[in-house]
């Protein structure tokens, strides 16, 4: 593959582009789904393609191909220049990024993932919907999926840089249906691995199949001023459209971030400290390079409280003079944007999940939010729904809460954020604990 991708590099150079650069990769993914207790699809599939990128005449050009043969790659190439050409000069691009160390990160790939038969993903499936069924009488449907990605991923630029790697993943995931006296809830769960060999089958099937139990016959709360308990998935999908776009360099420069005038300032309390760490042994979203081939490193955003930078690709990092941090993310059929690896929330004070409960007086402790994709990128200001939340008084978990939300200024919600569970876990691009938060006014 790679006397291929740089052999397209030199024709690109012959072609007068002054640098060119091409992400390449190809991908296995298989898909097993359950709907209703029975399965409803099996397959597996391979993709590969390849992204180009050209300096022409101080132009930025891309293209794309989803075939690798010599034609087709000299054919985008082509079509590359012309859209350099069209777009005119860039004031700020000046370079692709140059060779650099990079770190070799543990756990990305794993031959067990790769080669785990489609029929045995199948059988899973069968004995995660089982186990949920049987749970409880009170369920009454229940749903299933498996699927496996693996892959390589290649880059190659006329500087210098060659780089390839393998990575694998694994996720299920379990959504059960209860319904009992006129009321119909839901649970779920999901598990992803780089190492199959992880996967709890059992857990996640009975976990959803609880929740759904648990949340039966929910009340309505009073609004008040109470402590919120978000557990991992919550804070993920809050955290996503609200701190990581705004810590972004591209909404920074665009002014399109509530973060614009905030670093080198405190942002939340001085316990917090969140950091990206892209060479976490076996993190979801770990590697040893970004996707132009800036070698990888673990990066502070958050310090002590304080925000101590923006994370930025080489088109913002030129832009800003500043040093670029290796946050380029992409697929072959697109340009670089920007996002985190593994963004690890860390405070001062850790609980157990059972310790967080018991020392709250009066509360609510919910696993997902809805809503947060509304949040206003530019103020920080969001309103959410609390998804399968149950209502805490003196230590104990009392009852499920229907039609709760929460609203504010997300900057304001992490100064009153006083301590984090040891119930770890990734979702997405974050890695947290139940995260606790005091004084919230929680509208029922």
């Amino acid at each position: 593959m790679m006397d291929l991708l740089k052999k397209v590099v030199d024709k690109g150079d012959l072609l007068g582009a002054s640098q060119v650069e091409v992400y390449a990769g190809h991908v296995l993914s298989k898909t097993v789904v359950a709907e209703k207790g029975e399965i409803k699809m099996a397959l597996a599939s391979r993709s590969r393609g390849a992204g180009i990128r050209v300096l022409y005449k101080g132009g930025i050009g891309f293209a794309y191909t989803t075939s690798l043969s010599k034609e087709a790659l000299e054919e985008t190439i082509k079509k590359a220049i012309k859209v350099a050409e069209t777009r005119g000069k860039d004031p700020y691009y000046k370079t692709f990024p140059s060779p650099q160390q990079t770190l070799s990160v543990k756990g990305l790939f794993f031959k067990e993932t790769a080669e785990f038969p489609l029929d045995e993903m199948v059988e899973k499936v069968r004995y995660m919907v089982g186990m949920a069924r049987d749970f409880d009488k009170r369920i009454t449907s229940v749903a299933s999926e498996f699927s496996i990605s693996c892959g390589e991923r290649f880059l190659v630029n006329s500087l210098g840089i060659e780089s390839s790697e393998k990575y694998s993943l694994s996720t299920i995931s379990v959504y059960s249906v209860a319904e009992d006296k006129g009321t119909m809830t839901s649970g779920y769960e999901f598990q992803n691995e780089r190492d199959i060999r992880k996967l709890d089958y059992e857990r996640v099937a009975n976990v959803a199949a609880k929740m759904s139990i648990e949340l039966l016959h929910p009340r309505k709360i009073e609004t008040n001023v109470m402590e919120v308990l978000l557990k991992p998935i919550a804070v993920s999908q809050l955290i996503r459209p609200t701190l990581i776009r705004a810590v972004s360099a591209d909404n920074v420069q665009e002014k399109r971030s509530f973060l614009i005038d905030k670093l080198g300032k405190q942002v939340t309390v001085e316990e917090l400290t969140i950091v990206d760490n892209p060479l976490l042994e076996e993190g979801l979203r770990s590697r040893s390079f970004d996707a132009e081939g800036v070698a990888s490193r673990e990066l502070k955003v958050v310090e002590n409280g304080v925000l101590k930078t923006f994370l930025y690709n080489s088109y913002t990092a030129q832009r800003a003079g500043v040093e670029n941090t290796g946050h380029a993310d992409r697929s072959v059929t697109s340009e670089p944007a920007i996002a985190p690896s593994n963004l690890i929330f860390e405070h001062k004070v850790k609980k157990d999940l059972e310790d967080l409960i018991s020392e709250t007086e009066k509360g609510v402790i919910a696993n997902s939010v809805i809503g947060a994709h509304t949040a206003n990128p530019v103020t920080g200001e969001f309103s959410v729904a609390l998804g399968e939340c149950m209502y805490i008084e003196n230590g104990e978990i009392k009852y499920p809460v229907r039609q709760a939300m929460v609203g504010g200024n997300v900057l304001q919600l992490l100064g009153k954020i006083k301590c984090i569970g040891r119930d770890v876990r990734q979702v997405g691009s974050v890695i947290t604990g139940t995260a606790v938060f005091e004084e919230v006014t929680v509208s029922g």
